[in-house]
């Protein structure tokens, strides 16, 4: 069932985000001379559109958390409100069960200055010996660099770049047409610097 529900989500998130940017992007690259290949493409396009997206993102985000799901034999509610009747049950849950943990702890017999002497700990791995409260954490998360391309343009020329933009265009906008021309007009500013 959970499955079902992410899945749905990410057709939302299709629908309402993905078709509306990548015909964007992709007619930038076949018809307004995005060139991907190019760093300060990259960069220009970044400058211009990643808040813009993000916006529409937390919009997109902040609509879904609000909308009532159709539930069965349930009461319909928002994503947002699943969430919030989810932590009070664990809280409630939580508060119930802390005492049973403690008392449950002292009967095992752990000695808790042990397990919290560095020291020890650090005897004991060393030994080779597993400790029972050693949580096994990795040294290193997954991690998948994602770098910013790097801007081509002076910290004057990115402030004369969004100049010329915020007063040639509304950026408040959600019209892509709009966004195209910022692209067109931005493009033949930079290459008229180089």
């Amino acid at each position: 069932m959970h499955n079902i529900r992410i899945e749905r989500l990410w057709v939302e998130v299709g629908r309402s985000i993905v078709l509306k940017w990548k015909p964007f992007f992709e007619g930038l690259e076949v018809l307004h001379g995005l060139r991907v290949d190019l760093a300060a493409h990259l960069w220009l396009v970044h400058h211009l559109f990643l808040d813009r997206l993000n916006d529409d993102i937390v919009e997109w985000g902040e609509h879904w958390n609000a909308h009532i799901m159709r539930l069965k034999e349930q009461k319909n509610m928002s994503p947002r409100d699943m969430f919030l009747r989810g932590l009070r049950r664990r809280e409630e849950y939580g508060r119930q069960r802390q005492g049973e943990a403690v008392e449950a702890a002292e009967r095992a017999g752990i000695d808790w200055e042990a397990v919290e002497d560095d020291d020890l700990v650090r005897q004991l791995q060393e030994q080779g010996q597993n400790l029972p409260f050693d949580n096994h954490a990795p040294g290193t998360l997954n991690n998948v660099p994602c770098e910013p391309p790097g801007c081509p343009l002076t910290r004057e020329q990115v402030d004369q770049l969004d100049t010329l933009v915020s007063t040639e265009f509304d950026m408040g906008t959600h019209d892509m047409g709009v966004y195209t021309m910022v692209w067109i007009r931005a493009l033949a500013w930079c290459r008229d610097l180089f």
